[in-house]
C-alpha cells in the first residue's frame, strides 16, 4: 500500500515536471506568461510640416536599434525622402502624410527562439487615422514570420483606444531570427496647419531567452509639426553634425530657417550647406546653373553678422570660424530664389 502511494506520488511529480517543462519550451499551445518587459526610452524623431504639397525634408531613414546580452532588434523607419505631405488632398479630404512607415526590422536572438513581433502607430489626436498602403497585405517581406493580425482604419470599427495602425506576426517554428520589411502607411492628420502631431511608433518583440519568456518594447516619438523657427527669438536649438530641413518661397512657405547653436570661445568651427540627393547629402555642383542653395548667415551672441555664404558669389559653400565668444551662435539660411528644396546644414569642430 506505501508503495503504491510512493508510485502515485512520483507519478504526479514527473507529470507535473514534463507539463512545466513543455510549456516553457513552447511544446504545447501559447507561450508560457511573459514574466520580464524592458521598455526602452523613446527615440525622438522631429519633422517640419511643410505648408504646401512638398516632400518631407528630413533624414530617409531614422534607426533605432537595441543590442542586449538576450536579444538584438535593429528598426528603420521612414519619413523623409520619398515622403511628401498633402496639405489639400482631394481626394483624401484633408492633410495626409504618404510614403510612410517602417523600411525594415530584424530581431534575433542567441539563445531560445522568437514568438512574435509587434507595431503599432498610436497617437491621442481622435481626429488623425492610417491605413496600409498595400491593401490586406501591410508588410511586403517576413522572414520567418506569418501575418497573425493587422488593423488600420478600413479595418472595421476602431476597438484599439489610440492606436491608429496595429500588426502582429507570429513566429514560424522557433527561429532565433526574424524579419519584416517594407510597411508602408498612409496617415491622415484631418487637423489644423498649426497642430502638433507626437505619433508614437512602438515595436514590441516577445522571445524565450532559454530560461523565461520577455518582451522588448522599443518606442519612436515622431513629433510632426508646423514651421517654428523663422526669428532669432524662435531659432531651434542644434548641436555638431547635420541637421537636414527645407526653405521655399512660395505663396505662404517658409522661406527662411534660424538655429543656434552653444560654442566655446577657442573653438574653430566648420559650418557648411549640402544639397540632399538620392538619400544622400552631397557637396553643391558648383557651376550648375541649375542649381540654388540657399544663402548662410552666421551672428555671434550679440546677434551681429560674422560670416555669410552667398549663392553665386563665394567660391565655396563652407566657412570656418574662430569662436572670439562663448555662447550662443545663431545660423540664419534664407532662400528668394528657388521655390523649394532640401538641403543639410552642417556644423562641425575643426581639430588642430
Amino acid at each position: 500500500m506505501r508503495g503504491w502511494k510512493a508510485l502515485l506520488v512520483l507519478s504526479i511529480l514527473v507529470s507535473v515536471g514534463l507539463f512545466a517543462g513543455f510549456k516553457l519550451t513552447g511544446m504545447i499551445s501559447g507561450p508560457a506568461p511573459v514574466t520580464e518587459t524592458v521598455h526602452l526610452q523613446p527615440a525622438v524623431w522631429t519633422r517640419e510640416e511643410p505648408y504646401m504639397s512638398e516632400e518631407i525634408p528630413s533624414d530617409p531613414f531614422f534607426n533605432a536599434s537595441y543590442v542586449g546580452d538576450d536579444v538584438i532588434l535593429v528598426v528603420s523607419h521612414w519619413c523623409g525622402y520619398g515622403s511628401f505631405y498633402e496639405e489639400n488632398s482631394a481626394f483624401w479630404g484633408g492633410p495626409m502624410l504618404w510614403g510612410f512607415g517602417m523600411q525594415s526590422l530584424n530581431v534575433s536572438v542567441p539563445k531560445g527562439f522568437i514568438v512574435s513581433v509587434e507595431v503599432a502607430y498610436r497617437e491621442a489626436c481622435p481626429q488623425s487615422s492610417a491605413r496600409f498602403a498595400f491593401s490586406g497585405q501591410p508588410a511586403q517581406f517576413y522572414g520567418n514570420l506569418t501575418l497573425s493580425e493587422a488593423v488600420d482604419r478600413y479595418s472595421g470599427p476602431q476597438v484599439l483606444g489610440e492606436n491608429k495602425v496595429y500588426v502582429k506576426a507570429s513566429a514560424v517554428g522557433q527561429p532565433r531570427a526574424v524579419y519584416m520589411g517594407d510597411l508602408s502607411l498612409f496617415y491622415h492628420f484631418s487637423s489644423p496647419y498649426n497642430y502638433t502631431h507626437h505619433i508614437m511608433i512602438d515595436v514590441t518583440v516577445t522571445y524565450f531567452n532559454g530560461t523565461i519568456y520577455k518582451q522588448l518594447v522599443q518606442p519612436v516619438e515622431l513629433v510632426f509639426g508646423p514651421d517654428h523657427n523663422n526669428s532669432f527669438d524662435e531659432a531651434e536649438e542644434i548641436g555638431f553634425g547635420t541637421h537636414r530641413d527645407y526653405v521655399d518661397d512660395s505663396v505662404n512657405g517658409d522661406p527662411v530657417d534660424y538655429f543656434k547653436i552653444y560654442l566655446q570661445e577657442g573653438q574653430k568651427v566648420n559650418i557648411s550647406v549640402l544639397e540632399q540627393r538620392d538619400f544622400q547629402l552631397h557637396p553643391p555642383p558648383r557651376g550648375d546653373p541649375y542649381f540654388y542653395l540657399p544663402d548662410t548667415f552666421v551672428y555671434d551672441q550679440d546677434r551681429s553678422t560674422e560670416a555669410c555664404m552667398l549663392y553665386g558669389q563665394n567660391t565655396t559653400y563652407q566657412m570656418v570660424l574662430a569662436i572670439n565668444q562663448t555662447g550662443w551662435w545663431y545660423v540664419k539660411v534664407i532662400t528668394t530664389r528657388a521655390l523649394y528644396f532640401l538641403y543639410g546644414l552642417d556644423v562641425s569642430l575643426v581639430s588642430g
